[in-house]
């Protein structure tokens, strides 16, 4: 049986978004806050999104930080070493564009 995630994610962008040439076409990331509260205390989820195509075009024009924005795709654990030599993890997702204004 296949397996497959999908996730919606609303949030405020994080920083503007950056762009590189790849030979199969534009890829587009930005940083994808969302909040919570629970008891008094808000907690922020930091999500790393990435767009390609047309979407990824679209946010490069118009997305700039602070922007609401909701995207909606492929959600995963990133992991990586950071500068430090420590192991981290960030959550990512391979995202559609949907813009809420």
């Amino acid at each position: 049986m296949p397996n497959y995630a999908d996730a919606t994610i609303i949030g405020h962008v994080g920083r503007d978004p950056e762009s590189r040439e790849t030979q199969s076409g534009t890829i587009v990331s930005f940083s994808l806050a969302t909040s919570r509260k629970r008891s008094g205390k808000e907690t922020t989820t930091w999500w790393r999104v990435t767009l390609f195509g047309k979407p990824a075009l679209i946010a490069l024009q118009y997305l700039h930080k602070g922007d609401a924005v909701g995207v909606r795709g492929e959600p995963y654990m990133d992991a990586w070493t950071g500068s430090d030599g420590a192991e981290k993890q960030s959550l990512s997702a391979d995202a559609r564009l949907n813009v809420v204004m």
